[in-house]
C-alpha cells in the first residue's frame, strides 16, 4: 500500500471521500491503465486509510523546554555531527579528516589584547563554545574554562621575509588542522603581528560544534564586543542542547509516527 500511495503522489493524483465515494483529481494522462487496475483492487483499503485519517485527532507537537540546570549534561550529537565525528577516525576510508574551517584575516591596526577580551565574552555567551566530544559519541557543554589566549607570533620588527614566512608556518598548521573532539578547545585564534601595525589573524573552527548560520553570528558578535566592549546583549534562553533534545521528541512523537505512516 505504502508503494502505491507513493506512485499515485509522483503521479499528482489526489484521493478525497465524499460521502460513502472515492472522489479522484489527476492531471490529464496521469491516470494510467495499470494505475486504473491498482485504484479498483485498492478502492475499499483506500477509503478506509482516508476515513481513518479523517478521524484520527491531532496530535500536538513537542514543546522545546529549555532545560538551564542540565545545560552540562552530556546529550547526543545530531546527525550531521556525528557524521563530522566517525569521519575524524583514521581507520575509515578516506577519514582521519576535520570538518573545519580556516580563515586568514588581514588586519590593520588591529588590537589583539582587545580582540581576546572579545572572544572570552563569546566563549562565556555561548554553550557550544565550550563544548567537547566524549569518546562515547556524546557531547557536554563545560561550565567552566580558562580563558582563552590568542596565540601571538611577534614578527612586526622582523623583516617583510620573514613575517610572510610566519604566516605561512601558521597557514600550514591551521588550514588542515584536527583538533581531538574530547578536548577543548574545538577552534584555534591565532595572531601574526607584521611590521607597520598589520595583523594577519588566523582563524580555526571546528565545525563540529559550529555551522554556517553560527559562524556568522560569531563574527558579528565578536565585531560588535570588539567595537563595544560594554555591549550588554539579552541573555539566551534556549541552549543547542534543548534544541537537539526537543528534535528527538519530536522524532519520537505519535504525530510524527503518523505522517510518516
Amino acid at each position: 500500500m505504502e508503494k502505491f500511495l507513493a506512485d499515485l503522489q509522483r503521479a499528482g493524483v489526489r484521493l478525497s471521500l465524499e460521502g460513502d465515494e472515492l472522489r479522484i483529481a489527476a492531471p490529464a494522462g496521469a491516470l494510467t491503465d495499470s494505475l486504473k487496475q491498482a485504484m479498483r483492487t485498492n478502492k475499499g483499503a483506500l477509503m478506509a486509510l482516508l476515513r481513518a485519517n479523517a478521524t484520527a485527532p491531532i496530535e500536538a507537537f513537542p514543546m522545546l523546554v529549555p532545560d538551564f540546570a542540565a545545560r552540562a549534561q552530556p546529550f547526543p550529537l545530531t546527525d550531521l555531527q556525528h557524521a563530522y565525528w566517525i569521519g575524524r577516525d583514521a581507520s575509515m576510508e578516506m577519514g582521519g579528516v576535520a570538518t573545519h574551517l580556516y580563515l586568514e584575516l588581514h588586519c590593520p591596526g588591529l588590537q589583539v589584547a582587545r580582540l581576546n577580551e572579545a572572544l572570552c565574552k563569546l566563549i562565556e555567551r555561548h554553550d557550544m563554545l565550550r563544548a567537547v566530544v566524549d569518546c562515547d559519541g556524546m557531547q557536554r557543554v563545560l561550565q567552566e574554562v580558562p580563558p582563552y589566549r590568542i596565540t601571538v607570533d611577534d614578527c612586526s620588527a622582523a623583516p617583510e621575509e620573514a613575517g610572510m614566512r610566519a604566516v605561512e608556518a601558521t597557514r600550514t598548521a591551521l588550514s588542515h588542522q584536527v583538533l581531538a573532539p574530547q578536548q577543548w578547545p574545538l577552534f584555534d585564534v591565532r595572531a601574526t603581528l607584521l611590521p607597520e601595525g598589520c595583523v594577519r589573524l588566523h582563524v580555526s573552527l571546528d565545525l563540529l560544534i559550529l555551522d554556517a548560520m553560527s559562524i556568522a553570528v560569531l563574527f558579528r558578535e565578536w565585531r560588535r564586543w570588539y567595537d563595544q566592549p560594554s555591549w550588554a546583549p539579552e541573555a539566551l534562553e534556549v541552549s543547542f542542547r534543548d534544541y537537539v533534545l526537543a528534535e528527538r521528541r519530536l522524532h519520537d512523537s505519535v504525530a510524527v509516527h503518523r505522517a510518516r505512516a
